[in-house]
């Protein structure tokens, strides 16, 4: 982890718990581990010879969220007072503070007040319950969850799948990742809110009869009705509005992607060598990915594609470190970067290196003014591993820019097709690079979207493509990944015609994963 930036991002989550329910907890944690999540359980990480509570204290501090569990028995002796630590920094930093009832705690419990009113974790038998695993790092993370596996029919609780292809597929990126690049394609199953959640909001907020939660639109239909009832802006506005309105924790996917360009930055690489361009795709309109970039000292060029104008808006962002401390920004106009400060944050990331670029008018590809300083950045002044984000459906800071209905998607595809309004510079990099995506369901109208127009160039027999995804379950919160439960071999046979294999891993642990080998060829090891 990058040790630069004094944020609240040390662990993604503390655990508080009774030592009577110690073995119980212990498996929880465990499993957390295996999905790439940083806990904070006492039994790793209190220092014998330290001073106990301060080193409590800390460790709620450094987390980003608080999982409180409850035995039959009820809080443990000292529970009560982390309760009231987590409590505190629930209310000054907008912290998760998760209720986990386990096996035997009667459904009528009372909880302390604070606790509540937050919706609960319950495990009714075993600690490696699919779906109490998934609500669990669902309330950590704000990810829609896609690591558990599906239980055999028949069988008790399972653990989550391994898929015997991840050493493979992270043998072949690492090796890749030593002297070239990949393309990270990041969808709507990593921030929150999910699509399938937003898709329910606009459909409570046309006022139809019924509850929105039996409601099965896909956002970009549910979209359409609502510019159809509103306007285009007021959708735009209403969206945004809604990603604010969630909670600011920076999604562990991204933190660990972060983490891996960071490393690549650091990459020796031969003398007359071209510069590599890491590439980042994304359809999330969010701003998480930037804050992980800025907070990792990732630097990177941001271009945002525009929704109703042959517009690009592009912001460049140079990062370099002083000690402990990150700035952005160069030629005396330099802004420090604090983790801490979210709308501080959020306002260097709108205004920083920022410019638009008009398109011409005629049909044709787009002559990206600075394109080829894009791909051959002066080492001088860039990191050694120049880094592209690319917001394809546009972006929350960036009025008037976002894609959200079915008529939006269809505009934007027409205009890439017949107008050329994607930079020569993205598909390029695109066609010769290996792909990774993550966040995606197979069935989502954006992954398709992009296959149409991002990799209609790719040639999938020299470069390989991997998506990271799990079997979903038979109850999962978006349809879409609910039909894919019933067509996930055909699905996965699929996407390989097209030069795309499924790993079933979350993305964070598979990006950790990957850093770590990564890490392991740059010092020599094999």
């Amino acid at each position: 982890m990058n040790n630069m930036v004094p944020d609240a991002e040390a662990f993604d989550v503390f655990f508080s718990y009774s030592r009577k329910d110690v073995a119980f907890v212990t498996a929880v944690a465990e499993a957390m581990k295996d999905a790439g999540l940083r806990v904070w359980f006492d039994e790793w990480e209190a220092i014998p010879g330290r001073p106990w509570q301060r080193l409590i204290q800390r460790g709620i501090a450094d987390a980003k969220a608080t999982a409180v569990f409850i035995g039959p028995e009820g809080l443990g002796k000292w529970e009560a007072a982390e309760l009231d630590a987590a409590v505190e920094e629930a209310i000054n930093r907008d912290c998760p503070l998760i209720p986990v009832l386990l096996p035997g705690v009667r459904p009528n419990i009372r909880l302390p007040a604070f606790l509540a009113r937050n919706s609960w974790v319950r495990f009714l038998h075993e600690p490696n319950e699919p779906v109490a695993l998934r609500r669990l790092r669902f309330g950590i993370t704000g990810e829609r969850p896609l690591t558990e596996a599906r239980p055999e029919e028949g069988s008790q609780h399972q653990a989550p799948q391994r898929d015997a292809e991840i050493p493979e597929a992270v043998r072949k990126l690492a090796a890749k990742l030593l002297e070239g690049n990949i393309t990270y394609f990041l969808g709507p199953g990593i921030p929150r809110p999910a699509s399938s959640q937003i898709a329910r909001f606009l459909i409570g907020k046309l006022g139809i009869s019924g509850s929105a939660e039996d409601v099965t639109l896909p956002i970009e239909l549910a979209g359409l009705y609502y510019a159809l009832k509103e306007s285009d802006s007021d959708l735009e506005a209403l969206i945004v509005e809604l990603i604010r309105d969630q909670p600011h924790a920076i999604p562990p996917t991204y933190l660990r992607l972060g983490e891996l360009l960071a490393l690549l930055s650091r990459r020796p690489l031969r003398r007359g060598l071209a510069v590599p361009c890491q590439l980042i795709v994304t359809t999330n309109y969010d701003v998480m990915i930037e804050r992980a970039l800025l907070t990792r000292g990732v630097s990177f060029t941001r271009i945002v594609q525009h929704r109703l104008l042959r517009r690009l808006e592009v912001n460049q962002y140079k990062v370099s470190a002083e000690g402990e401390q990150l700035f952005v920004g160069e030629n005396g106009q330099r802004e420090r970067i604090r983790g801490d400060d979210l709308d501080d944050l959020d306002y260097l990331i709108r205004v920083t290196g920022r410019r638009g670029i008009d398109l011409a008018p005629e049909p044709g590809p787009v002559a990206l003014e600075g394109a080829t300083s894009l791909l051959s950045v002066d080492e001088s002044s860039w990191s050694h591993s120049p880094c592209i984000l690319y917001k394809y459906y546009g972006s929350q800071d960036v009025p008037n820019s976002c894609a959200i209905s079915i008529d939006q998607h269809l505009e934007l595809i027409r205009r890439a097709a017949w107008r050329g309004t994607i930079p020569e510079a993205i598909t390029e990099i695109v066609s010769n690079s290996p792909l990774l995506f993550m966040g995606y369901s197979f069935l989502d109208p954006g992954f398709r979207l992009i296959r149409h127009t991002l990799l209609r160039n790719r040639l999938p027999e020299l470069y390989p493509g991997f998506a990271l995804s799990m079997l979903p379950l038979p109850d999962d919160a978006d349809f879409e990944r609910r039909i894919e439960t019933t067509l996930w071999d055909r699905i996965k046979d699929a996407l390989k015609t097209k030069g795309i294999r499924t790993i079933e891993c979350h993305p964070a642990a598979f990006l950790e994963r990957l850093a770590a080998t990564t890490a392991e060829k740059l010092r020599g090891n094999p």
